[in-house]
Order: C-alpha cells, then sequence, then structure tokens
C-alpha cells in the first residue's frame, strides 16, 4: 500500500495527478502485540491533515480484529487528495482492550516531503 501510495504522491518520475479521489484499504504487518491475555485486537484510525500536520480531521476508523498481529481490514477509505494543499495521512494503530483502556500500538504518517 506504502509503494503505490507514494508513487500517487508524486515520488515517480511519470505524469502527476494534481487533484482526484484517493481509495485505500489499510493492512498491518507484526504488529505489537499488547494483549493481556491472547493476542492483540488491532483497529486503525485514519486522519487527513491539510495544513502539513497543524491539526487533523477523522477520515474513519476500521474495525477491530481480534486476536490478529497480521491484519487485513477490509474497510474502504476514500479522502480527495490535492497537491495544492500540505496534505499527511495518519494511520493509528490501538488494540481494543475490553478490561481497560484501548492502548496505542503504532502510528505512521504518508505525504509529501521536502
Amino acid at each position: 500500500m506504502l509503494a503505490a501510495a507514494s508513487n500517487f504522491f508524486g515520488f515517480s518520475d511519470e505524469a502527476v495527478v494534481e487533484k482526484a479521489k484517493l481509495k485505500f484499504k489499510v493492512s498491518g504487518r507484526n504488529i505489537k502485540n499488547e494483549g493481556l491475555i491472547g493476542t492483540s485486537d488491532p483497529y486503525v484510525i485514519v486522519s487527513l491533515s491539510e495544513d502539513g500536520g497543524k491539526s487533523k480531521s477523522k477520515v474513519g476508523r476500521t474495525d477491530t480484529i481480534k486476536n490478529q498481529l497480521n491484519p487485513d481490514w477490509s474497510n474502504e477509505f476514500e479522502i480527495k487528495f490535492d497537491r495544492k494543499k500540505d496534505q499527511l495521512l495518519y494511520f493509528h494503530v490501538w488494540d481494543d482492550d475490553r478490561m481497560r483502556r484501548d492502548e496505542s500500538i503504532s502510528w505512521s504518517s504518508l505525504g509529501k516531503c521536502c
């Protein structure tokens, strides 16, 4: 997913897209196990910043996949991509925990650099 998205964001030698609807799904690999009993129950909150990270708005949340460290979420997300805006996509992975507050596992961002 990251390789395809990096080409879309303009990190290739081919034609550059100025505006488009970007649809994507999220997968995780080798997620850290945060489960007290069993394995992590991960979900992802996807957010978008259009001002270089100063603020962000929630795009959506995946379903929770129980006992899985290599999930392929079926949820599809869509954003309006605009090269003229300083857009960043954020992916925050959480462990769904019924006994206590959900725990942050990891996060990543994707966008233009430099």
